[in-house]
């Protein structure tokens, strides 16, 4: 997947416009048993491009199960040395 976001100094530190991407794999479609094992799992990696606040690059593994995905990963700041890296942990639910 990929776009464009846009915006404003108050969300990212100054006015910008710049690329996102995210690519993912399901581990599904490993063969055999390590494949049926890790069905609800997918390797993902997302690119925020820029200097902004949230330019980031996040690898990191998603876990989808019913209505709920836990997502663990880890950004590294497209910058070095600009702020701290860090773990990423997010939860979400399907209504």
């Amino acid at each position: 997947m990929a776009g464009v976001s846009d915006g404003p100094v108050a969300m990212f530190g100054k006015s910008t416009t710049h690329f996102v991407g995210s690519v993912e794999q399901p581990l599904a479609t490993l063969p055999g048993k390590v494949g049926h094992a890790l069905h609800n799992f997918t390797l993902l990696a997302e690119w925020w491009a820029g200097q902004h606040e949230f330019a980031d690059f996040v690898p990191g593994i998603n876990y989808h199960r019913g209505k709920s995905v836990i997502i663990v990963g880890y950004k590294l700041a497209n910058t070095p040395g600009t702020r701290g890296d860090g773990i990423v942990l997010e939860f979400g639910r399907t209504f």
